[in-house]
């Protein structure tokens, strides 16, 4: 809709490269520690989706559908009736489910910093001379930047208006005459954009990607004040207002920082200005659903299609199974860094591929004896994590940057991944 526009900040000297600070190292930390919560909780989240899978399989189906009462588990499945709104910019769309999408014209500072390569004295290079140079981004996101910490925030000012933030929208849906709930929310159908053109016809010669739902301009009905226009590709558009205190104070701010007169070639590019909005649609229109679930519906399985409900089931544990596998991958990932820290406490240069192979078992096989009990695969994880962490620890070498091992020796490594300074790092020790 509107191009990217780039500006150039100020230039920033120093002799040695600006360190992480000790903030860095302390966020490394918490990462390293909130990773593990994290896999935690989502095998306790997987935990519980098989254990509502299996209840909804292993309960009593109640056929005909008219003779269940609240609580009983129905599965309804046929030609889908749907309608959705979204009032305030007076969308009508026939749609099981319908997303609003908010993106805001926003600044993004970045900042890159190069160095020289110097030596003295025969010692090891070092990097000095060192420029940092700032610049700024201005596009679309789907959410907002705070710009007060900006190097110039008076330029690149990011207000943070947000009438209409983005929302997912359940329709009145009935499928062979029952009303579907919150289960929706659940649905599990293809995502298409939504485009209002004249009658409805699909503009492009290329008629791609086939995903884009084309509705009538005449299906807008009246927006209720919500200040938006309909500007075309599927977009509402919003221009951001600003009052005469907010210009006045940023007019001052610019003047305090320099770049009052600053003006640059991106400033001649047509684009979006900071604050303004733009909203988009999509929806997920199936011609025929399955639901799966105890009435009134408001809770179980919903696919687009007509399935059975084994098969619905097999197709909702797969999907569980793939989100947690993703956050054994994740856990994966921080046993490698986890693994140098363990041999920093302990003053070795320990192996880190075997400690990996070690804890990782070890930890999967603890929250899984908690979560579902004692089993042969628990077991067997156990042992096979005891010997390769036992073998990690007795292949180590002592380490002579960390001799002895202590809680100073993990800050250090901390303080070394954050970028901080040699002298830096001893200091914040003592």
């Amino acid at each position: 809709m509107f191009p990217t526009t780039v500006r150039l900040g100020r230039a920033y000297r120093s002799a040695a490269p600006n360190d992480g600070g000790v903030c860095a190292a302390v966020l490394i930390a918490i990462v390293l520690v909130a990773v593990p919560i994290v896999v935690v909780a989502m095998e306790i989240s997987h935990r519980s989706r098989i254990l509502e899978l299996e209840n909804l399989l292993t309960r009593k189906i109640v056929v005909p559908v008219y003779e269940a009462k609240d609580g009983d588990i129905v599965h309804v499945q046929g030609q889908a009736e749907a309608m959705v709104f979204d009032e305030p910019f007076g969308v009508r769309v026939a749609a099981a489910t319908l997303e609003r999408r908010t993106e805001y014209c926003q600044w993004q500072e970045m900042r890159t910093t190069s160095c020289d390569r110097c030596e003295k004295d025969g010692q090891k290079p070092y990097d000095c001379n060192c420029v940092t140079r700032i610049s700024y981004l201005k596009s679309w996101l789907p959410y907002r930047v705070p710009s007060l910490f900006f190097d110039q925030p008076g330029s690149h000012h990011n207000p943070q208006y947000d009438p209409f933030p983005s929302k997912k929208i359940l329709g009145t849906v009935r499928v062979d005459g029952i009303l579907l709930g919150r289960v929706l929310a659940n649905l599990r159908a293809k995502w298409r954009d939504v485009s209002w053109t004249l009658g409805g016809v699909d503009p492009r010669y290329v008629r791609w990607p086939r995903s884009i739902r084309f509705e009538p301009l005449g299906a807008l009905v009246e927006r209720r004040g919500s200040g938006f226009v309909y500007a075309g590709n599927g977009y509402f558009f919003k221009a951001y207002q600003q009052s005469t205190a907010e210009r006045l104070t940023r007019l001052f701010v610019q003047y305090l920082e320099g770049s009052l007169l600053d003006w640059q070639f991106g400033d001649l590019v047509p684009s979006c200005a900071a604050g303004d909005i733009r909203i988009s649609y999509r929806v997920q229109d199936p011609g025929e659903l399955s639901v799966l679930g105890p009435l009134p519906l408001d809770d179980g399985i919903a696919h687009a299609g007509r399935h059975a409900p084994d098969v619905m089931v097999a197709t909702e544990a797969t999907h569980a199974r793939w989100t947690v596998a993703w956050s054994r991958l994740f856990l994966v990932l921080w046993a490698f860094p986890a693994s140098i820290l363990f041999g920093a406490a302990l003053g070795k240069n320990i192996n880190v591929p075997l400690s990996v192979l070690g804890l990782v078992p070890l930890f999967l096989a603890a929250t899984w004896t908690i979560l579902w009990g004692v089993s042969p695969p628990t077991l067997l994880l156990s042992i096979f994590g005891v010997l390769a962490a036992a073998a990690a620890t007795r292949v180590a070498a002592p380490n002579a940057k960390h001799r002895g091992g202590s809680p100073r020796a993990v800050w250090r490594m901390l303080a070394r991944w954050a970028n901080i300074s040699t002298s830096r790092r001893h200091k914040e020790v003592h």
